[in-house]
């Protein structure tokens, strides 16, 4: 895992990361003094996001990834997945549930395109605790996607918290634990520090930039499925990242894991 010194207040909060090349963009808070709430909405809405997504979706995340969006250039919302769906546990030992109440899972994807070709893909993906979980330990995170069609070009995820004091960030990394054609996984710690006050339950995501393996193209050559699978470990150290033949996978003695599925 790639870690870095945590700096103050301008890392990207909750789904996003901005990449211009291969280089995360953290220092944007002096432009979000600058940018109207509603201009940003005006703007997703002119890309064609749907009003539901806009809904869901708090202030500063969405301040986030308008400059994400705006950095890559012309940018098309192409829909969004958002459900909390059957767990899938490790074996039958292990196998855990998390409940359908707690946890839901999002994937958004937005198109770059240049000349009517798309050069690159902006996924979002989002978790949300609905009610904070018993055992706070650190989960993993895996997106898989085909590896034929694209390549990953960088990525950035974080954790937190809203509390009494604004938002508060837990944890993040710039670069996954472990990645390789196809796919990529990282963790995130979710339990909270002993001096805040958390109004509402842990949530976080991840940004991550793809281009096609081939160079820019139509959509009709990457037409895929895109999954996004949270590990939520039962005990400390109960879930791992690992590669299963061309697969990322998790494993580990005690997690449960639910899984989303967004079609491109």
């Amino acid at each position: 895992m790639v870690r870095k010194r945590k700096v103050k207040r301008v890392l990207l909060l909750g789904l996003v990361m901005v990449f211009i090349s291969n280089s995360v963009v953290l220092n944007v808070s002096a432009k979000s003094n600058v940018i109207d709430k509603e201009e940003i909405k005006e703007y997703f809405l002119s890309i064609g996001t749907e009003q539901s997504f806009l809904d869901m979706t708090n202030d500063e995340k969405l301040e986030q990834l308008y400059f994400e969006l705006r950095s890559r250039g012309e940018a098309t919302f192409t829909g969004y997945e958002t459900k909390v769906v059957e767990v899938q546990g490790s074996n039958e030992n292990s196998r855990g549930q998390i409940s359908t109440d707690k946890l839901k899972l999002t994937i958004a994807i937005f198109e770059h395109t240049a000349n009517g070709k798309i050069f690159g893909l902006s996924i979002s993906l989002g978790y949300q605790w609905l009610t904070q979980p018993w055992n706070n330990f650190t989960d993993a995170h895996t997106f898989s996607f085909d590896g034929s069609k694209f390549m990953i070009s960088g990525m950035y995820a974080e954790s937190g918290f809203m509390t009494t004091n604004g938002y508060k960030q837990r944890d993040f990394v710039d670069g996954p634990a472990l990645a390789m054609d196809g796919g990529l996984g990282w963790y995130l710690k979710t339990n909270v520090a002993l001096e805040w006050s958390p109004i509402k339950p842990n949530f976080g995501g991840a940004s991550i930039y793809l281009l096609p393996r081939n160079g820019a193209t139509s959509k009709a050559n990457l037409r895929s499925s895109m999954y996004y699978n949270y590990g939520h470990a039962r005990v400390a150290f109960g879930v791992s990242i690992s590669k299963n033949g061309p697969s990322i996978t998790l494993s580990g003695p005690a997690f449960d894991n639910q899984t989303v599925v967004k079609n491109y």
